[in-house]
């Protein structure tokens, strides 16, 4: 273990920033709530596999930035360590929902299209990895300027 890095925590100025994500985050998840009371099962598109996957996904990403962004706020906690177990739940929510999808009694192109969305392999013709635009003259946007 590398003795640096036992007991770093987050500097001062990133206080308002971890303030501000767990505001958001917070808000994001209620308001998740009440899209999923409004909405009901029978107007959702797609089989409700699918959905729930979609919307456990959601709460656990809006879940996961809230509580990395608390933990940053304690002073003198170093954030790494929630940050790796949060991680780790990812990975592992990642492969029981394409375990979910799998199983589900979707079509094989609505499968596809999900696991495509889960694994990050669908693109558009001429989009990079993250869905930005790319142009043939400059393969890789540029930071600042639209493309």
């Amino acid at each position: 273990m590398i003795r640096g890095y036992v007991g770093a925590v987050v500097p001062e100025v990133y206080r308002e920033l971890f303030a501000a994500v767990a505001a958001t985050a917070g808000s994001l998840t209620g308001l998740l709530f009440v899209a999923l009371s409004v909405t009901g099962r029978a107007r959702a598109a797609g089989p409700s596999a699918i959905q729930q996957v979609r919307a456990a996904a959601a709460l656990l990403a809006f879940t996961n930035a809230m509580a990395v962004s608390l933990f940053s706020l304690v002073p003198g906690t170093n954030p790494g360590y929630p940050a790796v177990v949060l991680g780790v739940i990812g990975l592992l929510f990642t492969a029981a929902g394409v375990r979910t999808i799998l199983s589900s009694q979707a079509t094989a192109p609505q499968q596809r299209q999900q696991l495509g969305l889960v694994i990050g392999t669908r693109r558009r013709k001429g989009h990079g990895p993250l869905g930005l635009a790319l142009r043939a003259d400059r393969p890789y946007p540029r930071a600042g300027r639209r493309v």
